[in-house]
Parts: structure tokens; C-alpha cells; sequence
């Protein structure tokens, strides 16, 4: 993965969905049932950061960076204006 990524001017359009959405994800699991639990026959280097610029929902929720608490707490995400 690079080590920045910029998203700017990203509109999800995600007004049905279940009642127990929480809104979008970043990134999925990337080690878990997603990956198919598989090893990667190449080095995976995490995201360090990710700024957000211009994303918006229309269920109005927030990003998310991912299901997995420990993926997520190693990836930085910055709101820009």
C-alpha cells in the first residue's frame, strides 16, 4: 500500500443499508475473513495515513478506517477543509 493516500470529492451513496450501519469502512479486515485468512505471497505494508477531503454520505455517517480495532489504531486519518 502507499505509504499516503489523499481522497478528495468522494460521495458514497449508502441510504439503504441496515438499520445497524455504522457507516463506511477505509479498509476491510486485511487479515481477516476478507484476506481468506491466507498468507500474502508478498510484503504488505500498512497505510501510515489517509486524508479526507470533500467526503460525504448520504446517510450522513462518517468514514470509518476498518473493522479490525488493530488495523485501524495503526492508521492515521485526517479530516482536511
Amino acid at each position: 500500500m502507499p505509504r499516503e493516500i489523499t481522497i478528495d470529492g468522494l460521495f458514497i451513496d449508502d441510504r439503504n443499508v441496515t438499520k445497524d450501519y455504522q457507516g463506511p469502512f477505509l479498509f476491510t479486515d486485511a487479515n481477516g475473513p476478507g484476506a481468506g485468512g491466507a498468507t500474502r505471497p508478498f510484503p504488505y505494508w500498512l497505510t501510515e495515513q489517509v486524508t479526507l477531503r470533500n467526503v460525504t454520505t448520504t446517510s450522513g455517517k462518517t468514514m470509518r478506517t476498518s473493522p479490525d480495532a488493530e488495523f485501524a489504531a495503526r492508521v492515521r486519518v485526517v479530516e482536511a477543509k
